[in-house]
């Protein structure tokens, strides 16, 4: 169970922990919660069950015949490439645990991001970023980002929305998605403890990655480089697993 299914219900659990009737009410609603992620899978994604099993059948496949992979889950993550940080670590074990949820995979996820001591490093990861909000923005910071986003794509600008209080976010986001700091509800203190039992509970999943090994990165296609991969194994992937390619 995540973190995010647990915010809205714990309350109603602390108050009727023996009440049979309003367990069995969230398990229903949990039930429905999943039935509505499968059609924006369907939707958004174009993933159904078949699909899915297909497509994790191809990839597993691939990746176990390839020998430039070693104990390969998501792919190399390495931190030595930006800040040695506890933060820059935090953020990782974060998204390593959100991305392992199939929730996230297909709903995406919402950011708030509050600039207010803000550290340089930065990381690409592959998630469904809906869409990123930004608070406490340095003037500095906001100078330089409203001249870089004119190369962005519409799309991406969408993403990316800044605001300049707290009553702006909250017409925004969901005042439920939000610690009590920020006009929310639930203080951050609880949903720091929820996200701790988390990732204690993925503990050994988390510990898992640091076996994870790219033994040579020559059948990685890139822009500049794809003309010369014309032999990369990939052949036999269906749709966009042969069009994949990395910056």
């Amino acid at each position: 169970m995540t973190t995010t299914e647990n915010i809205l219900p714990s309350r109603l659990r602390d108050k009727n922990s023996n009440n049979e009737i309003t367990r069995s009410l969230i398990e229903k609603q949990k039930a429905h919660i999943m039935q509505e992620l499968f059609k924006i899978a369907d939707r958004e994604l174009r993933e159904n069950e078949i699909v899915r099993k297909q497509c994790l059948a191809h990839l597993r496949e691939w990746i176990k015949q390839n020998v430039d992979i070693e104990n390969c889950i998501t792919g190399k993550f390495d931190l030595k490439k930006y800040s040695g940080t506890d933060m820059s670590r935090a953020h990782a074990i974060t998204y390593e645990t959100l991305i392992a949820d199939q929730e996230n995979q297909i709903l995406g996820v919402n950011h708030v991001a509050d600039f207010d001591s803000i550290t340089p490093a930065f990381q690409s990861f592959p998630m469904r970023h809906k869409e990123i909000n930004f608070i406490n923005l340095p003037a500095p910071v906001k100078y330089i980002y409203d001249i870089v986003k004119q190369t962005f794509s519409q799309k991406l600008k969408d993403r990316f929305v800044i605001h300049d209080s707290k009553e702006k976010l909250l017409n925004r986001v969901d005042k439920l998605c939000l610690p009590f700091e920020f006009g929310g509800e639930m203080p951050a203190k609880e949903m720091i403890q929820m996200w701790k039992e988390e990732l204690n509970a993925k503990r050994e999943r988390l510990l898992s990655f640091d076996s994870i090994n790219l033994l040579s990165d020559r059948g990685i296609i890139r822009t500049r480089n794809i003309t010369a991969h014309d032999n990369t194994g990939t052949e036999s992937l269906p749709g966009s697993f042969r069009k994949l390619e990395l910056d």
